[in-house]
Order: C-alpha cells, then sequence, then structure tokens
C-alpha cells in the first residue's frame, strides 16, 4: 500500500511541475488538461524506470525471507531483541516457509499492496470483462428504470458468480482481499496477535464466534485469557470501552462434559489445579466402571518402557477393539514404539499417520483435539517440564479418553 501511494504522490508532483513550466511558458491549462497530462506521464517510459527504480516493486515472500537471511536488518527492527532470540529465525533464502510465517506474509502483503512478477493475460481479460459487464449493467438498468434499487456492480457480480466454475471456498483461498460476513474460529486458543490481525483483515465487521479452551492453549504465542486473546483482535478488553461502555464481547463457559468421564474428569481438574492451571470446571454426565490407574515406581527409561508396555497389555486385556493412545513426551515416541510394535506387531504407529491403527504412540501436541477408548499417559512430570505450556499439555493429554486412563508415573 505504501509502493501505490508513494507512485501516487511522485505522479501529482511531478504533474503539478510540468503545469507550472507549461503555464510559466503561456500555455493555459484548465483542470481537464491536468487529468490528460497525468495520464500521459503514467504511460510515460521513463517516469516508470524512475518510479520503479525509486521503489523497486518487493513481493511479501520475499521481504519476509530477506527478514530472516539478513542478520542486519532483523536487528535494525528488533533492538530489544537478544541475539539469541534473532538466532532462532535465521533462514537461509529458499528454505520455505512455516505455518507461523502465514500472518506475517499477509501483514507485509497487506502492508506492500498487491504484486504482480508479470503481466497476467488471464487477470487482464477479466478485468476488461468485468468493465463490459459494469457498462452492459449499466444499461440494462437504463433501459429497466430501476436505477436506486440494484447498482451495475451488483449485476456485474451476478455474472462473474454464475461464469465461474470454482467454488466460493476455492474462490476466497485464491484472493486475499476477500472477506467474509461472519467466521468461526475452533481451537482459538492457540492464536497469536498476529494471527488475530490476519482473521480481522478478512472479517471487517468483526462478526465472530470463538471457540477454545485457554487451559489447553499449548502454542508459546498464545494468550493466558480471553481478554488478553480478543485484545488482538477487538483493540480493547472486554469492557474496556471509554466511559464504562458495554462490552465489545460476551463469553459463554461450556461446563457439562459429555465425552469424558467423571472420575476422569475430576483426577484431570485436580492436576492441573494443583500445578496451577487455571481451569473452568465442568460436570461430567457419565461415570465408567474403571477407576484411573496409576502406576508408579519406574525410575529409568527402560523402566518407563517396560511399564507403558505393560499398561498397553493391561487395558488390551479389558478391551481389545477399542482405540488406545499412548500419550508421552516427545522424546520417548520412538522408543516406545519400537517396544510396543514388537509385542503388539502391525497394530501400531505414531503421530497422526497412527489413526488408522488401533494403537497409536503420540506427543501431547499431536493428541489435541482427538479422542480414543484409553489413553496411557506416559511421565507427566517431564511432560509438564518440557515446555512453558507443559502444564496445559498435561491437561490435554489426560482428557483424551471416553473410557479409561492410566498414568506411568
Amino acid at each position: 500500500m505504501a509502493r501505490v501511494t508513494f507512485n501516487k504522490a511522485a505522479l501529482s508532483a511531478l504533474t503539478r511541475q510540468l503545469v507550472d513550466q507549461m503555464r510559466e511558458h503561456g500555455t493555459t491549462v484548465d483542470e481537464s488538461d491536468e487529468a490528460v497530462l497525468r495520464e500521459d506521464i503514467r504511460q510515460s517510459y521513463d517516469v516508470r524506470v524512475l518510479l520503479n527504480t525509486a521503489w523497486l516493486p518487493l513481493s511479501a515472500e520475499k521481504l519476509v525471507e530477506d527478514l530472516y537471511a539478513r542478520p542486519n536488518w532483523l536487528a535494525s527492527i528488533t533492538p530489544r531483541w537478544t541475539p539469541e532470540q534473532r538466532a532462532l529465525l535465521r533462514r537461509e533464502r529458499g528454505a520455505g516457509f512455516t505455518v507461523s510465517d502465514v500472518p506475517l506474509l499477509d501483514e507485509a502483503a497487506e502492508l506492500l499492496g498487491e504484486f504482480q512478477a508479470g503481466v497476467d493475460p488471464e487477470r487482464l481479460a477479466r478485468k476488461a470483462q468485468r468493465k463490459r459487464d459494469i457498462e452492459n449493467a449499466e444499461r440494462a438498468i437504463e433501459n429497466m428504470g430501476v436505477e436506486g434499487m440494484v447498482s451495475a456492480e451488483q449485476i456485474a457480480g451476478g455474472f462473474a458468480e454464475r461464469a465461474a466454475s470454482m467454488t466460493t471456498a476455492e474462490r476466497a483461498a485464491g484472493d486475499r482481499t476477500w472477506a467474509f460476513g461472519h467466521v468461526v474460529v475452533d481451537e482459538a486458543q492457540e492464536l497469536s496477535p498476529m494471527q488475530w490481525r490476519l482473521l480481522s483483515r478478512r472479517c471487517p465487521l468483526r462478526s465472530f464466534t470463538v471457540v477454545g479452551d485457554i487451559a489447553q492453549a499449548s502454542s508459546p504465542a498464545s494468550a493466558t485469557s480471553w481478554d488478553r486473546a480478543l485484545q488482538a483482535l477487538l483493540g480493547r478488553r472486554r469492557g474496556g470501552g471509554a466511559q464504562g461502555t458495554s462490552a465489545p464481547w460476551r463469553l459463554e463457559e461450556l461446563t457439562v462434559n459429555y465425552r469424558t468421564p467423571a472420575q476422569i474428569v475430576t483426577y484431570a481438574e485436580d492436576v492441573a489445579t494443583s500445578t496451577g492451571l487455571r481451569i473452568t470446571p465442568s460436570r461430567s454426565v457419565r461415570s465408567s466402571e474403571w477407576p484411573v490407574r496409576e502406576v508408579t515406581g519406574a525410575s529409568s527409561k527402560d523402566d518407563f518402557v517396560r511399564a507403558t508396555v505393560e499398561a498397553v497389555r493391561a487395558d488390551r486385556a479389558i478391551d481389545s477393539e477399542g482405540t488406545l493412545a499412548v500419550i508421552a513426551p516427545e522424546q520417548a515416541v520412538q522408543a516406545l514404539v519400537e517396544a510396543l510394535s514388537a509385542e503388539f506387531d502391525g497394530l501400531v504407529a505414531a503421530g497422526t499417520a497412527s489413526l488408522t491403527k488401533p494403537i497409536s504412540v503420540l506427543s501431547p501436541t499431536t493428541s489435541k483435539g482427538l479422542e480414543f477408548d484409553s489413553v496411557v499417559v506416559v511421565d507427566p512430570e517431564r511432560v509438564r517440564q518440557a515446555s512453558r505450556r507443559g502444564n496445559a499439555s498435561l491437561y490435554v493429554a489426560m482428557t483424551r479418553p471416553t473410557q479409561r486412563l492410566t498414568v506411568v508415573s
């Protein structure tokens, strides 16, 4: 956007200079002449070269890539960061982008404006067709005498809708300027302030249904409260309007648990409370016949593996047909997969690929949003210590089962 503004300002300045020179030489120039002169200047080859050289076109991808690849650039915009923090972002050009880069790319695209690496014949054709559609619609409105009841742009938009073969989702995905009237956000507790900014651009009305559980937030950039999370979206906290104005959002807490048995809910909430994790207590509508089972006494890596295999064997003796998840610290996943595969040949797999197998071995992060008949949580203390959000990760792991929970401590 800044480059577009710069070009417009430069063209206006050049036009004024030309008009002043012509008037000094006795030429009469009115407003209509100025518009023609401005267009002549805009189309001038020398002027286009000059403006492009003064502010070279830059894509969002190149800007973000350069920020990561040029330490001096990154240092200039992060004066309060430590060298160690900047080193975490160091990345060579061509290394590819991550999911976390998406909001940065969108922000850069918003600031830089539209970038076009070359002439796009299809885009030019669509633009020309749009112009023709509007002209045809204007004539149709005049002929039918319905001025003021419908706009030419609305009718032309209908032409485009019928002509397009893409679905609404496909068109929205291909156009970063696409806006929605209402947006539903699931797992909203994981969003960073930059991700909220991206969503706010997609919904100018700020009409959102936000679903999530702050207690299950595992991302380092996620917020610790809904007030803080939605401040990035709404610009103020709930009830924080000027002179006591009404809240810009309403909180509804869902406290009835239909999935997890009462004994597991109680156990998980007690652990969460004891570790200082703030949760919304819930009421489970049912119990199961199996109490939470604790397996203790393991002191080494091999002990944990053997105890886990035994815990899985005991649970499969109860129900050999249901789904079971072993949720363990990331570093322990591979060793557990190998040991369990030796015991349960062909029934075990790791990560999201394991969801087609009866026995899944997952990290707490990978288990988010999933549910299993039975869960074996391995080394809960190590899960807690693995990250700044370790207490939330443990709470997530313990609330995945619908029937049975075993904890190997």
